[in-house]
């Protein structure tokens, strides 16, 4: 593995970890408003799509916007990170 591809995939597991962190957050946020977060919602939606694994031993939750140009250069890097582990699955959310 080259030192640009670590680096790569440091970022993305870096990225990956803040936006688990961030959503915990918002969770524990909206909890505490009395606004309740389905999180069975957004692992078990029959319309997301999937991607990686489906029975992945860690899940990856990606919202993600078909518009934006930085979703669309991430994801890339994301699929390939996902394959190359073989035991993630990745959920998309629009």
């Amino acid at each position: 593995m080259n030192r640009r591809r670590l680096l790569r995939t440091l970022s993305l597991v870096a990225l990956a970890s803040l936006a688990a962190r961030l959503l915990s957050d918002r969770i524990a946020q909206a909890a505490t408003q009395d606004h309740y977060v389905d999180v069975d919602a957004i692992l078990d939606d029959p319309e997301a799509r999937v991607g990686g694994s489906p029975n992945g031993d860690v899940t990856i939750v990606t919202f993600i916007d078909y518009n934006c140009p930085s979703c669309k250069k991430s994801d890339p890097d994301l699929r390939r990170f996902t394959a190359a582990d073989g035991k993630i699955k990745l959920i998309y959310k629009d």
